[in-house]
């Protein structure tokens, strides 16, 4: 069974934040849903500041809403995690990506 991770690419949880490393966090599949949530809504709010209709605030509580939802989890533990883009990868596929190297892995549920 393939197991699934989130990688920090940039902001706070990235070497290029307040880390000298890229951050993973390793999740559980029945949490799978909420991490696909949470990625669309990352997007969808990233999107939408490049938009000219920057009064309308529903992306961005569509995201804070899925960032609460996993800190309720367990999975996100501080604000931080809310300003760092994350990124879908197999655990496995880890040793094979250049520039992502993490050099630490929490693994919050197992």
């Amino acid at each position: 069974m393939n197991r699934y991770c989130l990688v920090s690419t940039s902001g706070d949880m990235s070497k290029y934040g307040i880390s000298d490393h890229n951050t993973v966090y390793i999740f559980n599949p029945d949490h799978r849903v909420y991490i696909d949530k949470f990625l669309k809504a990352q997007l969808e709010y990233h999107l939408h500041c490049y938009s000219d209709n920057l009064e309308n605030y529903k992306p961005y509580k569509k995201f804070i809403n899925a960032f609460q939802k996993l800190k309720d989890l367990g999975f996100f533990t501080s604000k931080y995690d809310a300003r760092t883009q994350w990124e879908l990868q197999e655990l496995d596929d880890l040793k094979d990506t250049q520039g992502l190297q993490p050099t630490m892995i929490g693994d919050n549920y197992d």
